[in-house]
C-alpha cells in the first residue's frame, strides 16, 4: 500500500471512531504524500475528507477553504460542493450554503443529499431573513384579528411606554411633566389590566366564583399594585410603600406563629420549629424602635381578650390566656437598670443570666 493510501485509511478509521483531530492528522498527512506520487488524482477526495472531519470540529473556516481546493480540484465531485454547503450554513450564511447546493445539483442533478441540504438551508435563510414592510402588514393584520384583546391595548400600550419614558427622563420636558406622566401610565395600567380582566370574564358578578376567578387572573395582581399606587399622593408615596410593606411583613411573620400553634393539634405538629420562631418574634418585639410590632401586638391582644371575655368563651380558656398573657408579658419587659446594678452587688458582681 502507497504511504499516501495507508494515512488516508488510517484518517477514514479515525474519522469513524469519532477522532477527528487525528483524522485530519492522518488526511493531511495524506495530502502532503499523495501528491507526487499519484498526479493528484485523489486529492480532492482527500480534501473533500479533511474539510468534513475540521467541520466535525467546529472550524467552519478551515472546513469552507478544503472544500473550495476540493471544488478546484474536481468541479463535478458533488461532495465537493455538499462540503461547501455544509461549512458555509454552519457559519451562517444561508443564502450563501444554497447557492453551493444548486451548484452542486447542476453537476449531479437529482443528487439526494444536496437536495435535502437545500431544501435544509432554504428553510433557515427564511427564518432569518427579515421580512419586508409588505409582507410584515399582512402578518401583523392577521396577528390582531386572530388576538383582538392584544389589538385593542395596542394603542394603549404605546401611550404607556411614552408616559414611563417621560417619566423616567424628566429633563427633556417643563417641570412637572415627570409627576404627570408617573400617573398617567399608572392609569393606562389600571385600565390595561382592568380591561384585559372583563374580556377574559365578562361583566363584574356578585359571586364567590367570580371573585375566585379574578383573583387568580395574571392581570389581577398589576391591576391591584397600580391601584395601590395611585393611592398614595405626593413625594411621600415610597415611603408610604415601604412602611405598607413593613406592615403587612409583620402581620404574616404573626400570622405564621399562630399557625404554627394551630399545628400542634395536627399529626405534623414541629415543636422545636414553634419554640424558635416564637423566640425570633420575641427579639422582634423587645428590639422594636418603630412600634409597628408592638402595635401588632396589641391589636391581637385586644382581639384574643375579646374573645376570651365572651360570655360564651368557658372560663377555663380565659384564665389560661390570662397566664399566657402574664408570662408573655413578663417576658419581654426590658429589665430595669437600677434594680439588676443591686441584683449584681448582692450576688458577688455575677448578674442572674436568662435565656429567652
Amino acid at each position: 500500500m502507497d504511504d499516501w493510501a495507508e494515512a488516508k485509511a488510517k484518517g477514514n478509521q479515525a474519522y469513524q471512531a469519532g477522532n477527528h483531530q487525528q483524522a485530519i492528522k492522518h488526511f493531511t498527512t495524506a495530502i502532503e504524500l499523495e501528491t507526487p506520487k499519484n498526479t493528484g488524482k485523489q486529492l480532492h477526495i482527500l480534501y473533500s475528507n479533511r474539510s468534513a472531519a475540521q467541520l466535525s470540529l467546529g472550524l467552519a473556516h478551515e472546513a469552507l477553504m478544503d472544500a473550495k481546493k476540493c471544488q478546484e480540484l474536481e468541479p463535478t465531485f458533488a461532495k465537493g460542493w455538499s462540503r461547501e454547503g455544509a461549512a458555509l450554513y454552519r457559519l451562517g450564511r444561508f443564502s450563501d450554503a444554497m447557492a453551493a447546493y444548486e451548484a452542486g445539483l447542476q453537476q449531479t442533478p437529482g443528487n439526494a443529499d444536496l437536495t435535502r441540504a437545500l431544501a435544509e438551508a432554504r428553510k433557515a435563510a427564511d427564518q432569518t431573513r427579515v421580512p419586508t414592510l409588505n409582507e410584515l402588514l399582512p402578518k401583523m393584520q392577521a396577528f390582531l384579528l386572530k388576538h383582538r384583546l392584544d389589538g385593542r391595548l395596542f394603542l394603549p400600550r404605546i401611550f404607556l411606554f411614552l408616559n414611563a419614558f417621560l417619566y423616567l427622563f424628566p429633563f427633556l420636558l417643563p417641570s412637572g411633566w415627570g409627576l404627570a406622566s408617573y400617573r398617567r401610565a399608572l392609569y393606562t395600567i389600571a385600565l390595561i389590566h382592568l380591561y384585559s380582566i372583563y374580556y377574559t370574564h365578562g361583566m363584574p358578578k356578585f359571586k364567590i366564583e367570580y371573585l375566585a376567578q379574578v383573583m387568580q387572573d395574571t392581570h389581577a395582581p398589576p391591576l391591584f399594585l397600580s391601584l395601590l399606587l395611585l393611592s398614595f399622593k405626593g413625594p411621600a408615596r415610597w415611603q408610604a410603600i415601604f412602611t405598607a410593606t413593613i406592615s403587612h411583613a409583620i402581620t404574616l411573620e404573626i400570622a405564621m406563629g399562630l399557625f404554627l400553634v394551630l399545628e400542634l393539634f395536627t399529626p405534623w405538629r414541629n415543636t422545636f420549629g414553634l419554640f424558635l420562631f416564637w423566640q425570633y418574634l420575641q427579639m422582634r418585639y423587645m428590639l422594636d424602635k418603630s412600634g409597628e410590632v408592638k402595635n401588632k401586638f396589641k391589636k391581637l391582644d385586644e382581639f384574643f381578650l375579646n374573645l376570651t371575655s365572651h360570655s360564651k368563651c368557658p372560663g377555663v380558656v380565659g384564665q389560661a390566656y390570662s397566664m399566657l398573657r402574664g408570662y408573655m408579658g413578663r417576658a419581654v419587659a426590658m429589665p430595669d437598670p437600677q434594680q439588676q446594678q443591686q441584683q449584681q452587688r448582692g450576688g458577688g458582681g455575677l448578674g442572674r443570666c436568662s435565656v429567652m
